[in-house]
């Protein structure tokens, strides 16, 4: 045998490139499926390991086949699950993935093949199809998209697989639609306008809401794409009644199980609330009025302010219901008079917001809740002034009747409907240990305190008549702003918090702004600009935060002194130009600016929570402030240049005068009436418009009867005109038959009457023959004659 096989050559052993090469042209000139078919399942397998040859070989022909083939499951399923193994992540190299993505999208009919295979109902098939169109997609989006926009079916298709039963097909449907609505204004149009919205809730349903649900997370950030910055598809959106399903899916007990998936779809649809009450928002106070009057808001405000929500969840919805009620004076004045239920904290929100927001409960809550607590509160009072001195009133009585009852603060919340709010400056003028443990209770009662300040004379006259001590028991008295001097300077002194020193020193500054009568007040306390001077001369272990604070402090009070003041401009201006210097003064206000922390404070805000390390965020001030202070810096600066012969009444934005403060007073008081007025017809009018609402509701309602029925009598008339048709159809065809057998009967007359002819020349010529046989001779038989 050994001998043998020296002498018989053995067969060559065919490589692998070559065996390809064969597969690749057998499937392109195969003519039989059956043929294309084996084809196919040999690249499959040669796939795994040479997948780069047969991509390089064998993608054309694939790709041939998909679209001409795709009636055979098989052979779809198996060109698909070459593709598959093409774009499996293993060992691919991302420079043979970019090739393979350019080179199957570099025609839009490889892509509308994709959506043609969906139509397969088969579970591989259309799984397979929507993984290849997300690989794709994440490689080529701008022609993925392009491509799909070009084909007249191509939206529909995608969003009919929604309607799939099979979770893993509708999942992945749900995440290459998300990747297609991602920055495509167009895409979320169409998408939108296929009933997108109606079937994603009716995913959720069947999800049973926002429950632990695979597909539910899809759903919602799906639901958000096409929503976010497309004005038109958020109009779309509230007439279809989205808002209507929104406020089901939050309607939830509060006593609920929280999962962490319920915690975050829960803050998802918040977010798509939040969306269409932004201030940028088209059409801010329409979606306002619309939020507010659904039962969206009343279960925004029981997340917001039940005490068993999640905390996440609860800061959330807070800055959803500030969102809401922000510079819309009816729906603020509803959400302060609704009544909640049993269970809160309180009985009314605003309550409930500064129990949240200065830690009032035996429950201890997180730094977000009370963030947005304060957001909350803040919007509120925005562009409106009748709030914001309603609001001052309410804390001044509610801190006056802390400090004449002798019971304990948990008991004084439950028994004055006002005590919360008095607890605000109960917090600053009776600083404690609970407060230093706690910098932001004084932090946050400050920045509130400031929002209701702000540039409103009448609310800080109303602040200033605060008066500790009863003279009439021989207590001396202090006054609100001499106490919160202190407690600065207590601060500044003993090293707390800093958090608690800019709270005073912020609160001060927007206090004794354009207010002379706020700093003969604060210059009362020769320790108070004693420690200040200190503080921004100090050049060791001082922060600049403080020190520029304090600069500031000063240069408003040298600004804003008057003839009044116990000390007088002159020995103000020399004790800042011989302690502290111009040079010195100007540095640290410029080293405040300068520093991270004020200068980074904006807009994009993020609910801030306790550090994983155990300390307190890095949150110093408010944005507010911060643009308060930013308008107001170069004249604060220069402050320290003018003379001390210089009026502030020189200025065009110069102190007010006592009469211009009374005058202020006066008309807020008017506004007030105004207002009330303005409430009382709005009232009236809503009455004549919900009358309408009812009579256009009625003459709609007939509308759509008359519409229903119209639709019914064309429906009639459509049957009736296609039964006729069909009989005119039958009767022109037996016409036509009609006609062929008339036809018929004519050409066999014709036909008859030519046998007839011919027939008689026969009988004449027969009767000629017979005359000549008889003169023949020949017998001729009478039944011949016949």
């Amino acid at each position: 045998m050994d001998y043998l096989s020296r002498y018989i050559s053995q067969p060559q052993q065919q490589s692998a490139d070559e065996t390809i090469k064969k597969l690749c042209n057998r499937l392109d000139h195969s003519t039989l499926l059956e043929d294309r078919r084996a084809a196919i399942l040999g690249l499959k397998n040669f796939s795994r390991d040479y997948r780069q040859v047969v991509a390089k070989e064998g993608l054309d022909g694939l790709l041939q086949v998909l679209k001409k083939d795709r009636e055979d499951v098989d052979v779809l399923k198996a060109v698909l699950e070459t593709f598959i193994i093409f774009f499996s992540p293993k060992d691919l190299h991302q420079e043979f993935a970019t090739w393979l993505s350019e080179e199957f999208t570099k025609t839009a009919d490889n892509v509308v093949g994709l959506l043609d295979a969906l139509d397969c109902s088969d579970f591989y098939v259309r799984l397979y199809t929507l993984q290849i169109l997300g690989t794709l997609s994440q490689n080529r989006s701008d022609r993925v998209q392009q491509s799909i926009i070009s084909s007249p079916t191509g939206i529909s298709r995608l969003v009919s697989i929604l309607d799939d039963r099979r979770d893993a097909v509708r999942s992945e449907c749900l995440s290459f639609l998300i990747s297609l609505t991602e920055d495509n204004a167009d895409i979320q149009k169409l998408v939108v306008f296929e009933n997108t919205v109606d079937k994603i809730f009716k995913i959720i349903e069947l999800e049973d809401g926002l429950e632990d649900g695979i597909t539910v997370p899809g759903c919602l950030q799906l639901t958000r794409n096409i929503l976010q910055y497309n004005f038109s598809n958020q109009s779309y959106f509230k007439e279809t009644g989205g808002i209507t399903r929104i406020s089901r899916l939050l309607s939830r007990r509060t006593t609920h199980d929280w999962s962490d998936q319920l915690i975050q779809n829960t803050i998802d649809v918040l977010s798509l609330c939040k969306m269409f009450v932004l201030p940028s928002s088209a059409h801010l106070h329409v979606n306002q009025k619309t939020l507010s009057q659904s039962n969206a808001m009343a279960s925004i405000m029981l997340l917001s302010l039940h005490a068993s929500i999640p905390p996440v969840v609860q800061a959330h919805a807070l800055t959803v219901c500030a969102c809401i009620i922000r510079g819309n004076t009816v729906i603020s004045e509803g959400f302060s008079s609704r009544e909640l239920p049993a269970g809160f904290l309180h009985a009314r929100p605003l309550q409930v917001l500064f129990v949240l927001l200065l830690n009032l409960s035996t429950q201890e809550f997180d730094l977000e809740v009370r963030f947005a607590a304060a957001s909350c509160i803040e919007a509120y009072i925005y562009e409106n002034p009748v709030a914001r001195r309603d609001l001052v009133e309410k804390i001044v009585s509610g801190f006056n009747t802390i400090e004449q009852s002798n019971t304990s603060l948990m008991s004084k919340l439950t028994t004055g409907s006002e005590t919360a709010f008095g607890c605000l400056l109960e917090t600053l003028l009776h600083m404690n240990d609970n407060a230093r443990r706690d910098p932001y209770k004084v932090w946050f009662s400050a920045n509130v305190l400031s929002h209701l300040l702000f540039y409103s004379p009448g609310c800080k006259s109303l602040a200033r008549s605060v008066v500790l001590g009863d003279a009439s028991v021989g207590e001396e008295t202090v006054t609100a702003i001499q106490t919160m001097s202190a407690n600065l300077v207590i601060s500044l002194r003993h090293n707390h918090d800093e958090r608690i020193s800019i709270a005073y020193l912020s609160l001060l500054c927007v206090w004794l702004w354009e207010d002379p009568n706020s700093v003969t007040d604060f210059l009362y306390e020769a320790s108070s600009l004693q420690t200040l001077v200190s503080t921004v001369t100090q050049s060791s272990n001082a922060s600049s935060l403080v020190q520029g604070l304090s600069a500031c402090l000063l240069g408003i009070c040298y600004e804003f002194n008057d003839e009044k003041s116990p000390i007088p401009r002159t020995t103000l201006q020399q004790i800042l130009h011989s302690r502290i210097g111009k040079d010195q003064f100007v540095a640290r206000i410029a080293r405040l600016r300068e520093n991270p922390l004020f200068r980074d404070v904006s807009e994009s805000y993020v609910l801030p929570s306790s550090r994983q390390d155990g300390l307190l965020p890095d949150i110093y001030f408010n944005l507010s402030f911060v643009e308060f202070l930013k308008d107001h810096y170069s004249r604060i600066q220069k402050s320290i240049e003018k003379g001390p012969g210089t009026s502030t009444n020189g200025n065009p934005n110069r102190a007010m005068s006592v009469e211009q403060a009374q005058k202020m007073v006066s008309m807020e008081r008017e506004i007030v009436q105004l207002r009330e007025q303005s409430n009382a017809k709005e009232k009236k009018y809503q009455i004549q418009l919900n009358e309408l609402n009812i009579g256009v509701a009625s003459t709609k309602n007939t509308i759509s009867q008359l519409e229903q029925h119209q639709a019914q009598l064309l429906q009639e008339l459509e049957t009736t005109m296609n039964e006729l048709s069909t009989i005119k159809g039958i009767l022109n065809e037996r016409n036509e038959k009609l006609k062929q057998r008339d036809s018929r009967v004519c050409d066999l007359e014709t036909e008859l009457d030519d046998l007839m002819l011919v027939l008689s020349d026969l009988e004449d010529k027969r009767q000629k023959d017979k005359l000549k046989l008889k003169e023949l001779g020949e017998l001729v038989s009478d039944i011949e004659e016949e």
